[in-house]
This record gives C-alpha cells, sequence and structure tokens, in this order.
C-alpha cells in the first residue's frame, strides 16, 4: 500500500524485529504500546520483564482485522453487532481454536483458554499485525503501575532499552483504555471493564448485558 504506513521503512524493519522474537514500542489509539507476537516467546517475555508484570496476568492483543481474529478464535458467542464495531477501543475475551492453542504463548492465555483481542482503530499496530501475519500484544508501554504515555519521549528508559521505536502518526489520543467484554454463555454479554465504548453501543437485542461480578 503505497503511502500508507505499511510503506515505510521503519514499518518493515519493526516487523522484522518482531519476526525475530524481539518487541516493539508503537503507537496504539490511546497510548504507546508494547508489541510482540503473540507466538513469540522470547518477545512476549520481552514485554513482562519490561513492564516488570507478573508473568501470570495475560497480555491484550491487537489483530489486523476481524478475520484473523476468526482464524485463531472461536467468536461463535459473539453477536454479529458488536464485531461490526471493529476497528475501534473493544476488546473480546474469547477462547482459541484447538488447532492454535499449542501456538499461543502460554502466559496470553486465561485459565480457560481465551484471549483478549482487539482490532485496533489506529492504523499502525494493525499494519504491524497484518504484515507479521500474526496478532501482537497490545498492552501499554509502562512499568506495571506506572501512567502510560502519549508520546514516545515520555517513554521510559527501562522500557525504551527493550524495545524497537515505531514512531508513526497518528499520536495516541490517550483518554480512556479499551471496553472489555467477555461471553459466559450464548446471549450473555459479561462487561468485564469499562472503557472508551459507552454501554449503549453494547447493548445487543437479545442478549443480556451485566457487570462482571
Amino acid at each position: 500500500m503505497p503511502g500508507s504506513v505499511a510503506d515505510t521503512a521503519a514499518m518493515q524493519a519493526a516487523v522484522r524485529e518482531l519476526a525475530q522474537g524481539g518487541c516493539v514500542l508503537c503507537p496504539t489509539e490511546t497510548y504507546f504500546g508494547m508489541a510482540a507476537s503473540m507466538f513469540s516467546a522470547s518477545g512476549c517475555a520481552c514485554v513482562y520483564r519490561a513492564k516488570k508484570r507478573p508473568a501470570g496476568k495475560p497480555l491484550p492483543l491487537i489483530a489486523a482485522d476481524a478475520a484473523m481474529v476468526q482464524d485463531i478464535c472461536d467468536l461463535s458467542r459473539v453477536p454479529e453487532p458488536l464485531l461490526a464495531l471493529w476497528p475501534a477501543p473493544l476488546t473480546l475475551v474469547v477462547p482459541v481454536r484447538k488447532a492454535y492453542l499449542a501456538k499461543v504463548v502460554p502466559s496470553l492465555l486465561d485459565a480457560k483458554g481465551c484471549v483478549a483481542i482487539r482490532v485496533s482503530s489506529h492504523p499502525v499496530p494493525r499494519a504491524l499485525s497484518r504484515l507479521l501475519g500474526a496478532p501482537i500484544t497490545a498492552t501499554s508501554a509502562n512499568v506495571a503501575g506506572h501512567e502510560p504515555v502519549t508520546a514516545a519521549g515520555l517513554l521510559e528508559a527501562e522500557i525504551r532499552a527493550e524495545g524497537f521505536l515505531l514512531d508513526l502518526p497518528p499520536a495516541p489520543g490517550g483518554g480512556l483504555p479499551s471496553t472489555i467484554l467477555s461471553f459466559p454463555e450464548q446471549g450473555k454479554i459479561c462487561l468485564v471493564r469499562e472503557g472508551a465504548l459507552p454501554r449503549s453501543m453494547l447493548e445487543v437485542p437479545g442478549c443480556t448485558l451485566a457487570p462482571q461480578a
């Protein structure tokens, strides 16, 4: 795509870094994030190490598009109107298909074999995922417990030292994090975390929407 964010030397270098098991610092719609392939143990270890994040706390993911998510995850419980909201700051907790379970870095999975994944409204992480051919981690690029940042110049030294910096526009917009939903059974939507999308956008006829107990 000539003229797009994907058509830059920096983007191609970032994709090589991910493919070789490294991690990349890049903008998302909200804050700078740390990206690693969901299939790379070394890349994900880099993210956990830099953030000082407990290994038992799964990282959220970004995919290139809904088709990539559909290929890797079972979306049978997700109502179509919610999928139609993508790309958006809407993260869905969904099970990984059996064919991919052994390939996913175990620390990204919850106890039920699910991942938290979205199709970002920011073109840079979507392009990274598309060119890599795999979803990438989407956790904020900051030490756990510290404030996330919206500019590359504000990245902490220990974070900056661990990742390849891909500083392409548009700049992150800050604000609320992505809304997170899970689907414990057909017709039931669980609001795991309130976020950027208003509740009115999450209501689907024939489904119940309730906060996580």
